[in-house]
């Protein structure tokens, strides 16, 4: 029974995953938006060390 509930878990989480993949390509555009400037302030502060 654990090795059922285990692989059920595995496929959803795989499910969720590949939802989540479509979910970005659709939101591409949108997303990179937010997280350009995002990478950016990571990199500056990266380069302060």
């Amino acid at each position: 029974m654990v090795n059922k509930k285990s692989k059920d878990y595995r496929q959803g989480l795989i499910d969720g995953y590949h939802k989540a993949m479509k979910d970005y390509d659709k939101n591409k555009k949108k997303v990179d938006k937010y997280f350009k400037p995002l990478k950016k302030a990571i990199e500056k502060l990266r380069s302060f060390k």
